[in-house]
């Protein structure tokens, strides 16, 4: 969900070896405590344009992700990485959540990336996530601010988070770290389609893409 951007570990270390929301469900690089919701799937792609990271690296990479809400609880991603005439990988990724957030307390998963090894290791993350706008009749109002931390084991091996922001029911913004690079997203949902267009950069890296959802129920 990249600006809900979780697109896993595998991602940053192509980006980082090859190269150097609306509340994001789906985040590229950076997992959050927010959860696609039961029996919804999310699709994204990504085109991601590295030509300012490395000299020596594919012009472009494409990321196609697919975010599963199995229950209430638990969620599925699946991550599929292909540098510009370069062999692509896929990554399976899972998170669960244990406390769901309310007034007092923020949301809190557990969860891991690259569950596959396509590259030796998998990561095991917490994060955490809490809405911050004030309250307005008991509902929240606009713009929505939402902060998240959380902490990967290696690969990742760093602290993530940072804030998202729905200035209104279809512009979302997001201002992340990775624990290793920025990531900025701008993200448009076309009203009464299921739709979202995105745009931003990882690190010095800048991607469009798109996100559609379905349910499942």
């Amino acid at each position: 969900m990249l600006c809900g951007l979780k697109v896993t570990a595998f991602a940053v270390l192509l980006l980082a070896g090859a190269c150097s929301i609306v509340f994001a469900y789906p985040t590229v690089t950076v997992p959050t405590a927010t959860m696609v919701p039961d029996k919804s799937l999310y699709l994204d792609y990504y085109g991601v344009d590295t030509r300012a990271t490395n000299p020596y690296a594919p012009d472009r990479m494409g990321i196609a992700a697919s975010y599963i809400g199995l229950t209430r609880n638990l969620e599925l991603d699946v991550t599929n990485v292909k540098p510009e005439s370069v062999d692509g990988q896929t990554t399976l990724g899972s998170q669960y959540l244990l406390l769901t957030e309310n007034r007092t307390r923020p949301a809190f998963v557990v969860g891991a990336e690259d569950m596959t090894q396509q590259n030796d290791n998998t990561s095991f993350y917490f994060a955490l996530a809490k809405n911050v706008t004030p309250f307005k009749n008991g509902r929240p109002v606009y713009p929505l601010v939402r902060l998240n931390l959380g902490y990967g084991t290696s690969p990742r091996s760093a602290l993530f988070g940072g804030v998202q922001i729905r200035v209104n029911a279809a512009i979302g913004l997001a201002a992340l770290s990775d624990g290793h690079d920025g990531v900025y997203c701008l993200s448009y949902y076309v009203p009464k389609t299921g739709l979202n267009i995105k745009c931003g950069a990882l690190g010095r890296a800048r991607f469009v893409g798109l996100e559609y959802r379905f349910d499942l129920k």
